[in-house]
Parts: structure tokens; sequence; C-alpha cells
């Protein structure tokens, strides 16, 4: 409820208090946060200066529609959610990724203005200097079908774009050289702890996997044979 109202105020002049006029107004629902939005404002000279200001305030305003919103408002509110479901380290790095790669070119955008085109743009973009191009538009591709769900844009522009094709590198290219194995293993004699070479060298002249070789148990060594058992693998930690 929106009042108006007169109250009395000492000027530090010391002068005798003079009645002002202040008011306190209830301008509606914003659609981006969920928050009420209330207004105050003091200082007025006369009834008919605050009404003034009143009616000016109370028919120009417009809360935040969700067709005005922008990609970083929607995000942040994602971001409330997402938080909920990972670790702390995950969400450092989603963090991270949106700051350094996708706020800076969508950030301030209206959703609205961010069209098939200019995310095509984008992802062209990324896939020529970065190697995480699909991470990033994996990440940008979820806000927006957040966005979509929430009622703030109808179609996911994301959804009309397509993924640039990498061309396939030779197999062989995976694969050190006699000589740039021993100077790899030389450095990590140089620069690693102790495990780290023991762990190095071993998928160096066994061929095992790093799962398998993070799996491995004193159990597994039979020494009188001088090999290993069947392998468990199980996932890297790192």
């Amino acid at each position: 409820r929106s009042t108006l109202f007169p109250y009395t105020t000492l000027f530090r002049s010391g002068r005798r208090g003079k009645t002002k006029y202040r008011f306190r107004a209830f301008l509606g629902k914003d659609y981006i946060t969920g928050k009420q939005q209330r207004v105050f404002k003091s200082g007025f000279d006369t009834k008919r200066e605050a009404e003034k200001a009143y009616l000016e305030l109370t028919t120009t305003h417009k809360p935040t529609e969700k067709s005005k919103a922008t990609f970083k408002q929607v995000y942040e509110i994602w971001l409330e959610t997402y938080r909920l479901g990972v670790k702390e380290s995950t969400l450092i790095q989603k963090e991270r990724l949106f700051e350094k790669h996708i706020l800076p070119t969508f950030g301030e955008m209206k959703l609205l203005e961010i069209t098939p085109p200019l995310i095509q743009q984008f992802i062209n973009q990324q896939y020529q200097i970065a190697t995480t191009a699909d991470s990033r538009f994996s990440a940008l591709k979820r806000v927006l079908t957040f966005a979509r769900k929430q009622g703030y844009i109808y179609q996911n522009p994301a959804e009309l774009t397509d993924l640039p094709k990498i061309p396939q590198t030779e197999e062989n290219d995976n694969f050190y050289t006699k000589a740039e194995l021993e100077e790899f293993l030389s450095l990590c004699e140089e620069k690693l702890p102790y495990m780290w070479q023991v762990f190095f060298r071993l998928l160096a002249y066994t061929g095992i996997r790093k799962g398998e070789a993070l799996a491995l148990t004193w159990d597994d060594i039979d020494r009188s044979e001088e090999h290993t058992s069947e392998l468990q693998s199980r996932s890297a930690i790192s």
C-alpha cells in the first residue's frame, strides 16, 4: 500500500523544524528476483510536490519483465539451483568458465537479443581458439534451456545451431616416440616426486591404463613370477 504523510525534521542550521512530506510506494513484484519493490522518498516542502513525485514514480516505473531479462540475471538464478547439486570444486570451475568465456559476450544482453546466428558465430570463434569449446557451448546452452523452461524465452536459440566438425588427427599423433618418452621420463625424475616417477614409468613400460595403475595393490603383484595378476580398473582420482 502506498502512503503519503507529513513529518517534521530539524535542520542542522539550528532553525526551527519545518513540516516536510514523504511517501512510501509499492511498485509491484520484480519478475526476475521475485522480490517486492518498495521505494521511500522524503524531503518535499509541500504535499503537492510529494504527490507529483509519487505520481511520476508510480506511472513511469515498470517491474522488470521476463522478456527484458538479461542473460546474466537468468544465469545467476540458474546458478543458485545448480550449486545445490554439485561439489564446491565443480561449482568453482563452472563459475570460472562463465565469468571468463561466456558472460563477457552474453552477460549484459537481453535474452531476446541472443539469436542463433549470434551463438553460431560465438561457437565458431571458440572452436578456432580453444580445445574446450564443447564445454563452453554446453554451459551456454544449459542456461538458455533453463530460461526456456522458466518462461523467459519461448525457444532455446542454441538448439538451432551446429557444432563445427573437428578434423580427426592421425592415430600415431597420440604416441610418444622412443626419444620423446626418454625425455619425458627424464623430466619426471627431475621435476616430480618419486611416487609420480614410478607411476609414469609403470604406464610407459607396461601399457596399462591410468585407472588400472591406480587400482593396483600389493596383492596384485606375484613377486615369484614377477608379473601382475589381472588388473581391476577404477576411475582415476586426482
